[in-house]
């Protein structure tokens, strides 16, 4: 009897230890650094200059990127493209290597993709820089719907952003090809994945920017002359990334364990309240 109970204590602890650790350890360095009191003078200072940056000869500061095959961004992306810089070209095996590294990522949960393509999108794109890698973001708006298997339903949200880089293929061509593990199990070219998101592809608008920008094109660095293109990480952007992905990293295992009300507390205070998807969440979390 004594031996049963402290077996099924055992199978308890080992469970809760599980359901903790899928929670709480990631054991990969953050992706973005804390900026120091430099780095954040430095970007008070960016605010008020007046001097502008081309991306296609900005010099590249990183080792890793300088050693990697580059283009430039306007001979594999579709117009507009013009602010998206220098592009990474890999062969179909590397991409598909890349694809498999940021879905093994503990950092960035592709499983929870109600919400979330926005600070996902950046962490994919700094991770990629990490290894060298310089993608594009493709920002999409129009009628798009795709499968959610935490709610076993479609969604339909207003946008959806990804990376992309170049692909080139044993024929020697190069083209576009989108990496977003929340939506696919491969790396796909830019019309597969449209169809893969969307039952009208050919109504979706697309857009493409640099790595940089969390928000599209119409996002600027404000200065005290005319607004200025965004060309490098941005602090608040940086802390709002962590802040988001971190919620829904520990909110999974909750919703999965039907804890909903610490579900809706955790992902509350990463994403807000009065969020859409929020509230679809808590209602089939509930219902479940």
């Amino acid at each position: 009897m004594a031996l049963g109970r402290v077996r099924n204590l055992f199978i308890l602890f080992t469970f809760l230890l599980s359901s903790y650790s899928s929670a709480e350890e990631c054991k990969l360095p953050p992706l973005f650094k804390e900026p120091t009191i430099k780095e954040e003078l430095r970007d008070i200072a960016r605010m008020f200059s007046i001097f502008d940056e081309n991306p296609t000869r900005k010099k590249i500061c990183n080792d890793k990127l300088a050693q990697q095959k580059m283009v430039n961004a306007s001979e594999v992306l579709p117009p507009p493209s013009s602010d998206v810089g220098e592009l990474s070209v890999v062969s179909e095996k590397e991409a598909r290597s890349l694809f498999d590294n940021l879905k093994n990522d503990c950092r960035i949960p592709f499983e929870f993709n109600l919400e979330g393509c926005y600070p996902r999108a950046h962490a994919m794109a700094k991770a990629l820089e990490d290894k060298g890698i310089a993608v594009a973001k493709v920002f999409f708006r129009g009628p798009i719907s795709y499968r959610s298997e935490l709610i076993h339903q479609n969604i339909e949200p207003s946008t959806h952003v990804a990376v992309v880089i170049g692909v080139k293929s044993k024929s020697g061509d190069v083209q576009p090809y989108v990496l977003d593990p929340s939506v696919a199990s491969e790396p796909l070219s830019l019309d597969r994945f449209k169809a893969k998101i969307s039952f009208a592809p050919e109504s979706l608008y697309v857009q493409f920017t640099n790595r940089f920008k969390y928000l599209g094109n119409s996002e600027y660095q404000t200065t005290n002359r005319h607004p200025r293109p965004l060309y490098e990480w941005s602090a608040s952007h940086r802390e709002r990334t962590m802040e988001e992905l971190e919620g829904y990293r520990l909110a999974l295992p909750q919703f999965k364990a039907k804890n909903c009300e610490a579900f809706d507390n955790t992902l509350g205070k990463a994403i807000g309240s009065d969020n859409i998807s929020l509230s679809l969440l808590k209602k089939h979390c509930y219902d479940q």
